[in-house]
Protein backbone atom coordinates (compact mmCIF):
# COMPACT_ATOMS: atom_id res chain seq x y z
CA UNK A 1 0.00 0.00 0.00
CA UNK A 2 1.32 3.44 -0.94
CA UNK A 3 1.17 5.49 2.19
CA UNK A 4 1.00 8.67 0.13
CA UNK A 5 -2.02 7.54 -1.92
CA UNK A 6 -5.43 9.06 -1.38
CA UNK A 7 -7.93 7.27 0.83
CA UNK A 8 -9.88 4.61 -1.09
CA UNK A 9 -7.15 4.31 -3.72
CA UNK A 10 -4.62 1.59 -4.37
CA UNK A 11 -0.90 1.97 -5.01
CA UNK A 12 -1.60 3.11 -8.60
CA UNK A 13 -4.11 5.68 -7.29
CA UNK A 14 -7.05 3.68 -8.80
CA UNK A 15 -10.39 3.13 -7.00
CA UNK A 16 -10.43 0.10 -4.80
CA UNK A 17 -12.64 -2.68 -6.27
CA UNK A 18 -13.71 -5.68 -4.32
CA UNK A 19 -13.08 -8.39 -6.91
CA UNK A 20 -13.44 -12.03 -6.03
CA UNK A 21 -11.99 -14.47 -8.52
CA UNK A 22 -13.80 -17.83 -8.24
CA UNK A 23 -11.80 -20.96 -7.98
CA UNK A 24 -14.16 -22.72 -10.48
CA UNK A 25 -15.28 -20.97 -13.71
CA UNK A 26 -18.59 -22.85 -13.55
CA UNK A 27 -19.65 -20.51 -10.77
CA UNK A 28 -20.06 -17.79 -13.45
CA UNK A 29 -22.56 -19.84 -15.45
CA UNK A 30 -25.68 -18.19 -13.96
CA UNK A 31 -24.30 -14.73 -14.56
CA UNK A 32 -23.61 -15.58 -18.20
CA UNK A 33 -27.16 -16.87 -18.68
CA UNK A 34 -28.66 -13.74 -17.12
CA UNK A 35 -26.53 -11.56 -19.40
CA UNK A 36 -27.64 -13.46 -22.49
CA UNK A 37 -31.31 -13.15 -21.47
CA UNK A 38 -30.93 -9.40 -21.12
CA UNK A 39 -29.30 -9.21 -24.56
CA UNK A 40 -32.12 -11.22 -26.20
CA UNK A 41 -34.78 -9.08 -24.54
CA UNK A 42 -33.07 -5.94 -25.78
CA UNK A 43 -32.94 -7.27 -29.35
CA UNK A 44 -36.66 -8.23 -29.23
CA UNK A 45 -37.62 -4.77 -28.00
CA UNK A 46 -35.60 -3.20 -30.82
CA UNK A 47 -37.32 -5.38 -33.46
CA UNK A 48 -40.75 -4.56 -32.03
CA UNK A 49 -39.99 -0.82 -32.18
CA UNK A 50 -38.95 -1.17 -35.84
CA UNK A 51 -42.26 -2.90 -36.70
CA UNK A 52 -44.65 -0.75 -34.68
CA UNK A 53 -42.82 2.52 -35.14
CA UNK A 54 -44.01 3.33 -38.73
CA UNK A 55 -47.62 2.47 -37.86
CA UNK A 56 -47.65 4.48 -34.67
CA UNK A 57 -46.35 7.53 -36.55
CA UNK A 58 -49.21 7.28 -39.06
CA UNK A 59 -51.97 7.55 -36.50
CA UNK A 60 -55.31 6.45 -38.07
CA UNK A 61 -53.87 4.23 -40.84
CA UNK A 62 -54.03 0.98 -38.82
CA UNK A 63 -57.68 1.42 -37.66
CA UNK A 64 -58.66 2.45 -41.20
CA UNK A 65 -57.02 -0.63 -42.72
CA UNK A 66 -58.77 -2.86 -40.17
CA UNK A 67 -62.13 -1.28 -41.02
CA UNK A 68 -61.62 -1.82 -44.75
CA UNK A 69 -60.71 -5.48 -44.19
CA UNK A 70 -63.78 -6.03 -42.00
CA UNK A 71 -66.04 -4.42 -44.61
CA UNK A 72 -64.56 -6.62 -47.36
CA UNK A 73 -65.18 -9.77 -45.31
CA UNK A 74 -68.81 -8.82 -44.60
CA UNK A 75 -69.43 -7.95 -48.26
CA UNK A 76 -67.96 -11.28 -49.36
CA UNK A 77 -70.25 -13.24 -47.04
CA UNK A 78 -73.34 -11.33 -48.19
CA UNK A 79 -72.51 -11.83 -51.88
CA UNK A 80 -71.88 -15.53 -51.31
CA UNK A 81 -75.27 -15.98 -49.65
CA UNK A 82 -77.09 -14.08 -52.41
CA UNK A 83 -75.34 -15.84 -55.27
CA UNK A 84 -75.82 -19.29 -53.72
CA UNK A 85 -79.59 -18.92 -54.05
CA UNK A 86 -79.42 -17.58 -57.59
CA UNK A 87 -77.16 -19.96 -59.51
CA UNK A 88 -76.18 -23.60 -59.41
CA UNK A 89 -73.66 -25.26 -61.67
CA UNK A 90 -74.42 -28.50 -63.51
CA UNK A 91 -71.78 -31.17 -64.02
CA UNK A 92 -71.18 -29.93 -67.57
CA UNK A 93 -70.40 -26.41 -66.35
CA UNK A 94 -73.67 -24.92 -67.61
CA UNK A 95 -75.19 -22.26 -65.38
CA UNK A 96 -78.64 -23.15 -64.12
CA UNK A 97 -80.85 -20.32 -62.97
CA UNK A 98 -82.17 -20.84 -59.46
CA UNK A 99 -84.21 -17.66 -59.20
CA UNK A 100 -87.97 -17.57 -59.32
CA UNK A 101 -89.11 -16.01 -62.57
CA UNK A 102 -90.33 -12.41 -62.10
CA UNK A 103 -94.09 -12.32 -61.78
CA UNK A 104 -94.30 -16.11 -62.05
CA UNK A 105 -93.57 -17.40 -58.56
CA UNK A 106 -96.68 -19.57 -58.77
CA UNK A 107 -98.11 -21.75 -61.50
CA UNK A 108 -100.42 -19.82 -63.86
CA UNK A 109 -104.20 -20.22 -63.77
CA UNK A 110 -104.26 -22.67 -66.63
CA UNK A 111 -104.51 -26.41 -67.28
CA UNK A 112 -102.39 -29.15 -68.80
CA UNK A 113 -103.66 -32.17 -70.64
CA UNK A 114 -102.92 -35.61 -69.15
CA UNK A 115 -104.16 -38.47 -71.33
CA UNK A 116 -106.90 -36.22 -72.69
CA UNK A 117 -107.97 -35.07 -69.21
CA UNK A 118 -107.43 -31.44 -68.18
CA UNK A 119 -105.59 -30.90 -64.91
CA UNK A 120 -105.67 -27.44 -63.29
CA UNK A 121 -102.13 -26.30 -62.54
CA UNK A 122 -103.15 -24.66 -59.28
CA UNK A 123 -103.92 -28.14 -57.92
CA UNK A 124 -100.39 -29.38 -58.59
CA UNK A 125 -98.17 -29.10 -55.49
CA UNK A 126 -95.25 -31.01 -54.05
CA UNK A 127 -94.11 -32.01 -57.53
CA UNK A 128 -91.59 -31.27 -60.27
CA UNK A 129 -92.69 -30.18 -63.76
CA UNK A 130 -90.19 -30.74 -66.55
CA UNK A 131 -90.70 -28.49 -69.58
CA UNK A 132 -89.27 -30.43 -72.52
CA UNK A 133 -88.29 -28.26 -75.50
CA UNK A 134 -89.06 -29.30 -79.08
CA UNK A 135 -86.36 -31.48 -80.66
CA UNK A 136 -84.82 -31.97 -77.24
CA UNK A 137 -82.97 -35.21 -77.91
CA UNK A 138 -82.53 -35.55 -74.16
CA UNK A 139 -84.09 -38.90 -73.35
CA UNK A 140 -81.08 -39.99 -71.27
CA UNK A 141 -81.27 -36.78 -69.27
CA UNK A 142 -84.98 -37.29 -68.60
CA UNK A 143 -84.25 -40.84 -67.43
CA UNK A 144 -81.76 -39.31 -64.98
CA UNK A 145 -84.43 -36.89 -63.71
CA UNK A 146 -86.92 -39.74 -63.38
CA UNK A 147 -84.41 -41.69 -61.29
CA UNK A 148 -83.77 -38.70 -59.03
CA UNK A 149 -87.51 -38.02 -58.61
CA UNK A 150 -88.07 -41.67 -57.72
CA UNK A 151 -85.31 -41.52 -55.11
CA UNK A 152 -86.84 -38.36 -53.65
CA UNK A 153 -90.37 -39.88 -53.86
CA UNK A 154 -91.71 -36.81 -55.65
CA UNK A 155 -94.13 -36.88 -58.63
CA UNK A 156 -92.54 -35.80 -61.89
CA UNK A 157 -94.43 -34.34 -64.87
CA UNK A 158 -92.88 -34.55 -68.35
CA UNK A 159 -94.57 -31.72 -70.25
CA UNK A 160 -94.45 -31.26 -74.01
CA UNK A 161 -95.25 -27.90 -75.63
CA UNK A 162 -98.39 -27.49 -77.73
CA UNK A 163 -98.39 -28.94 -81.24
CA UNK A 164 -95.78 -31.66 -80.62
CA UNK A 165 -97.79 -34.93 -80.87
CA UNK A 166 -94.71 -37.08 -81.61
CA UNK A 167 -92.89 -35.74 -78.57
CA UNK A 168 -95.97 -36.20 -76.40
CA UNK A 169 -96.26 -39.83 -77.51
CA UNK A 170 -92.59 -40.39 -76.71
CA UNK A 171 -92.97 -38.84 -73.26
CA UNK A 172 -96.08 -40.92 -72.59
CA UNK A 173 -94.16 -44.07 -73.48
CA UNK A 174 -91.31 -43.07 -71.19
CA UNK A 175 -93.74 -42.27 -68.35
CA UNK A 176 -95.50 -45.63 -68.68
CA UNK A 177 -92.19 -47.48 -68.62
CA UNK A 178 -91.00 -45.52 -65.56
CA UNK A 179 -94.29 -46.07 -63.70
CA UNK A 180 -93.92 -49.85 -64.08
CA UNK A 181 -90.52 -49.73 -62.40
CA UNK A 182 -91.55 -47.81 -59.26
CA UNK A 183 -94.58 -46.44 -57.41
CA UNK A 184 -93.66 -42.75 -57.80
CA UNK A 185 -95.99 -41.10 -60.36
CA UNK A 186 -94.27 -40.15 -63.64
CA UNK A 187 -96.82 -38.27 -65.74
CA UNK A 188 -96.69 -37.20 -69.39
CA UNK A 189 -98.66 -34.05 -70.15
CA UNK A 190 -99.17 -31.41 -72.85
CA UNK A 191 -99.17 -27.67 -72.25
CA UNK A 192 -101.86 -27.03 -74.87
CA UNK A 193 -101.98 -23.26 -74.34
CA UNK A 194 -98.23 -22.93 -73.75
CA UNK A 195 -99.15 -21.25 -70.45
CA UNK A 196 -96.05 -22.55 -68.67
CA UNK A 197 -93.80 -21.44 -71.50
CA UNK A 198 -95.27 -17.93 -71.43
CA UNK A 199 -95.04 -17.71 -67.64
CA UNK A 200 -91.56 -19.10 -67.04
CA UNK A 201 -89.64 -18.60 -70.31
CA UNK A 202 -87.82 -21.94 -70.24
CA UNK A 203 -84.28 -22.24 -71.62
CA UNK A 204 -83.26 -25.75 -72.64
CA UNK A 205 -84.60 -28.50 -70.44
CA UNK A 206 -86.28 -26.64 -67.57
CA UNK A 207 -87.64 -27.98 -64.27
CA UNK A 208 -90.25 -26.20 -62.13
CA UNK A 209 -90.02 -27.21 -58.47
CA UNK A 210 -93.44 -26.66 -56.87
CA UNK A 211 -93.57 -26.92 -53.09
CA UNK A 212 -96.59 -27.84 -50.97
CA UNK A 213 -97.64 -24.16 -50.77
CA UNK A 214 -97.59 -23.80 -54.56
CA UNK A 215 -94.43 -21.63 -54.70
CA UNK A 216 -92.27 -22.30 -57.74
CA UNK A 217 -88.49 -22.38 -58.12
CA UNK A 218 -87.09 -22.59 -61.65
CA UNK A 219 -84.08 -24.61 -62.81
CA UNK A 220 -83.12 -23.84 -66.41
CA UNK A 221 -80.62 -25.40 -68.83
CA UNK A 222 -80.49 -28.68 -66.96
CA UNK A 223 -77.25 -30.47 -67.84
CA UNK A 224 -76.13 -34.07 -67.72
CA UNK A 225 -74.37 -33.72 -64.37
CA UNK A 226 -77.25 -32.05 -62.52
CA UNK A 227 -78.22 -33.42 -59.11
CA UNK A 228 -81.69 -32.35 -58.00
CA UNK A 229 -82.25 -34.92 -55.25
CA UNK A 230 -81.89 -32.42 -52.35
CA UNK A 231 -84.18 -29.86 -54.02
CA UNK A 232 -86.71 -32.57 -54.91
CA UNK A 233 -86.68 -34.07 -51.42
CA UNK A 234 -87.25 -30.61 -49.94
CA UNK A 235 -90.59 -30.42 -51.77
CA UNK A 236 -92.00 -33.11 -49.50
CA UNK A 237 -91.35 -31.16 -46.31
CA UNK A 238 -91.91 -27.64 -47.60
Amino acid sequence: MNQGASAGRDDDDLPLVDVVVPDDARELFRDVLAYRREQRAARQRARLRRIIGPLSRRGPILPLASGILLFALIAGVVLSVLSAGSYFSGGNGTAISGAVAPGADRLPRASISVSGRMIALDTVTGAALTLVPANCGCRDLMVRLITQARQAKVPLYLIAPAGQPTMLASLASLARLASKVGPVPIIAAEDQANALTDAFRPAGLTVLLVNSAGAVTVRRRIGGGVRLEPALAALRGS
